[in-house]
């Protein structure tokens, strides 16, 4: 019984057209959501200090953050009519998101060569996942 649900989620997650659509919008708004949290965080414009920063962790953020958006089938729901639970589900998603990219960037601080995120960007990075 339990394999049997298990085939049944994995059949519901199968990519689709749409689904694929969904998640290269989805990419699109995670990288815009991405720049314009350095944007607001560097009072408006990116600072040269920030673009190496940038460079080196916006797919790595934009693709785990949709990698989970994809697995809470975010991308196989209908979005034309959204409803409150279409929002519980995009502000339970995109904390999630944030939760596993923050945890990521914590564990990964004591690596040679990794450059962290502060935590401004982040916070900005969910708020503007969440409004666009």
């Amino acid at each position: 019984m339990i394999a049997a649900r298990g085939v049944a989620r994995l059949r519901r997650l199968a990519p689709t057209r749409s689904a694929i659509v969904v998640s290269a919008f989805l990419l699109l708004v995670f990288v815009l959501s991405y720049l314009a949290a350095f944007f607001i965080r560097g009072e408006l414009l990116i600072q040269a200090a920030a673009a190496r920063q940038i460079t080196l962790t916006i797919w790595w953020v934009a693709c785990t953050k949709l990698a989970v958006f994809y697995a809470a089938g975010f991308c196989h729901r209908s979005l034309h009519r959204a409803r409150f639970s279409d929002l519980n589900l995009l502000l339970r998603t995109t904390t999630l998101a944030m939760h596993v990219v923050a945890a990521v960037n914590f564990f990964a601080a004591a690596a040679p060569g990794w450059i962290p995120i502060p935590r401004s960007v982040l916070l900005l990075d969910w708020l503007g996942t969440i409004f666009m």
